[in-house]
């Protein structure tokens, strides 16, 4: 199947990385009139899934980005805070180095996780992060020269 558009319009959620998640999850809290989310904090590493359904993958090397986080529910779309931790190279760090703090990426909903891969690396974006959970994937494309920020798209469920 070859995709002329992506398959969804429908915006999930904006990444924001910052330097104190938990300042931020704080501000953003008042601002909004809502309770402070619960902070993510990563535990120690664990071992690689002996199925492969799971996996991660920045820069085609398995290299799992350890990041503090917290999600702030608005909506349609919700904000997910990020605090990335330096000890291992990721998507989140190396954004920091070239641009600081800010907005990282929007995320789309999508049906067809493969084919949409195919389709943004056809109109030249590379994938350049990839994380299967089991139950939902998602992956990071090389647009921020063109868009501004970086294009997640998300797929939840479990593929046979």
């Amino acid at each position: 199947m070859c995709l002329e558009s992506v398959g969804s319009k429908h915006v999930v959620k904006l990444g924001i990385v910052v330097k104190n998640v938990e300042e931020a999850a704080n501000s953003y809290a008042k601002i909004l009139g809502v309770e402070v989310p619960d902070i993510s904090i990563p535990g120690p590493e664990t071992a690689p899934d002996p199925t492969g359904k799971s996996y991660v993958q920045y820069k085609g090397s398995d290299r799992k980005p350890r990041c503090k986080f917290a999600k702030i529910y608005t909506e349609p779309v919700y904000l997910e805070l990020i605090e990335p931790l330096p000890d291992v190279p990721n998507p989140y760090t190396d954004f920091v180095d070239k641009h600081g703090y800010g907005v990282y990426f929007i995320s789309f909903y999508i049906d067809g996780f493969g084919e949409h891969i195919q389709f943004m690396e056809d109109l030249g974006f590379p994938l350049t992060f990839k994380h299967d959970k089991g139950h939902e994937r998602y992956a990071y494309f090389d647009t921020f020269e063109k868009l501004g920020l970086v294009l997640e798209y998300k797929e939840v469920g479990e593929i046979d």
